[in-house]
C-alpha cells in the first residue's frame, strides 16, 4: 500500500501549487485515506481521470518502495498524451528507489515524469529525503507553510512539499511554452 501523511496532505500539497503557478487550475482528486493510505487502482484511475479531463501536470505526493507495473503503465500513457508527472521520492533517507517518482528505477533523465526529492534553507539535502541517480530534481521542503482545512495554514516537511513546487514550475513553464512536450518541459525544469 501506498502511504502518506493524512488530514490535509491534499490541501497543503494544493496551496504549493497555487503558490508557485497562482493562475493553474487544480483538479483536487482524493486518493488516499484519511490515514494517508491508498491502493494503486485508485490512483491509476485518477491519473486517467486526470489525463482524460485536460491536466497538463499531475502532482503525486504519494509513494511507496514497491514499484507497479499498472502505476507505471498510466503515467507512461499520461506522458504520451502531453501531461507532465511529478511525483515525491520519499522520505525514509535512502537511495532505495521509491515509486511510482523512480520510474524504471534506473538513472533519472528527462522522459516526463520527474522525480522530485528535498532540501532545506541551505539547499542541502533534507535529513529525511531519499536520494540516487534515479531522482531528477530537488526543491524545498523544509517546514513549508501553506493551507490547511479549514482555512488555516501549517508548516509541513517532506518530499510530498517538494514535488508541487515542480508541479507549479512545470506548470508555469506550460503556459508560456505551450508547444513543449513533457520531456521538453522536464528538460527546462532540469536546467534550472
Amino acid at each position: 500500500s501506498l502511504k502518506d501523511e493524512m488530514v490535509g496532505h491534499g490541501t497543503h500539497v494544493a496551496g504549493i501549487v497555487d503558490l508557485v503557478a497562482p493562475s493553474a487550475k487544480i483538479m483536487p482528486l482524493r486518493v488516499l485515506d484519511t490515514e494517508g493510505y491508498g491502493d494503486v487502482f485508485t490512483i491509476a484511475k485518477a491519473i486517467s481521470y486526470a489525463k482524460r479531463n485536460g491536466a497538463n501536470v499531475i502532482n503525486l505526493s504519494l509513494g511507496s518502495s514497491h514499484r507497479s507495473a499498472m502505476l507505471q503503465e498510466v503515467i507512461k500513457d499520461a506522458i504520451k498524451n502531453g501531461v507532465v508527472v511529478s511525483a515525491a521520492a520519499g522520505n525514509s533517507n535512502t537511495t532505495i528507489p521509491h515509486y511510482p517518482a523512480a520510474g524504471n528505477g534506473t538513472t533519472a533523465f528527462a522522459d516526463g515524469l520527474v522525480a522530485v526529492t528535498s532540501v532545506d534553507m541551505y539547499a542541502k539535502k533534507s535529513d529525511y529525503a531519499n536520494y540516487g541517480l534515479w531522482v531528477d530534481i530537488a526543491a524545498p521542503g523544509n517546514s513549508i507553510r501553506s493551507a490547511f482545512p479549514v482555512s488555516m495554514y501549517a508548516n509541513w516537511s517532506g518530499t510530498s512539499m517538494a514535488t508541487p513546487f515542480i508541479s507549479g514550475q512545470a506548470a508555469l513553464i506550460h503556459a508560456v511554452y505551450s508547444s513543449l512536450d513533457p520531456m521538453g518541459v522536464e528538460m527546462k525544469i532540469r536546467n534550472s
